[in-house]
């Protein structure tokens, strides 16, 4: 789960919400929203292609959260003003160089993520909007924001089922321990692909 760079520089303006994610009308930047533990929206997506391969990235060394583990999930903090979609779009843009289709994303939950950083001074309360995404090929080239992003690229679904069940593949590294999210976004993508191929056999 991407987008909390604190360092960026001049900080965008960003919607607070209430605990259900229902905006307030009150606007601030992503340090406050932290530094203050009020509620925001972000939005996340895994992305997979049908020849069961998922996308993964590694978190940059320099990142606050989680530096060098392995992400199956793009995204980060809506901006004020944003949907969901228009988030990813610009997430995926921004970390990987890569275009998608806002239209694709398919919703499928959104969660709670509430968690004090003691060590930063920060309590980390957002709503996650999950979505998934299927792309037609892992043929794509991926640039990455260094600042965030140190590696990408697709594994099988099998190895990703490891990941959620192990944390840690070797030679590859250590999944950010919220295996129950991503199992679930993976189950959503397995589901969305049969039923896309049973569909399109008919």
């Amino acid at each position: 789960m991407n987008g909390y760079d604190y360092t960026m520089t001049p900080q965008p303006l960003i919607d607070i919400t209430d605990e259900h994610g229902t905006p307030t009308g009150q606007r601030t930047t992503i340090d406050d929203a932290n530094n203050k533990g009020l509620w925001h929206r972000t939005a996340h997506v895994v992305i997979y292609t049908p020849d069961k391969q998922v996308l993964v990235q590694k978190r940059s060394d320099s990142i606050i959260r989680y530096p060098g583990f392995l992400d199956m999930s793009l995204g980060g903090v809506m901006h004020a003003g944003e949907a969901p979609e228009q988030t990813l779009q610009r997430r995926a843009s921004e970390e990987l160089g890569l275009t998608i289709d806002p239209d694709q994303l398919k919703f499928i939950s959104s969660t709670k993520y509430n968690h004090p950083v003691p060590s930063y001074g920060k309590h980390v309360r957002v709503i996650l909007m999950n979505y998934i995404l299927e792309i037609p090929t892992t043929k794509v080239t991926l640039r990455y924001l260094e600042t965030e992003v140190s590696w990408a690229g697709f594994i099988d679904w099998d190895l990703a089922d490891t990941l959620t069940t192990k944390g840690t593949v070797k030679n590859l590294g250590k999944l950010i321990p919220r295996y129950a999210y991503y199992q679930q976004l993976l189950t959503a993508a397995r589901t969305s692909s049969e039923e896309t191929k049973h569909s399109l056999q008919k």
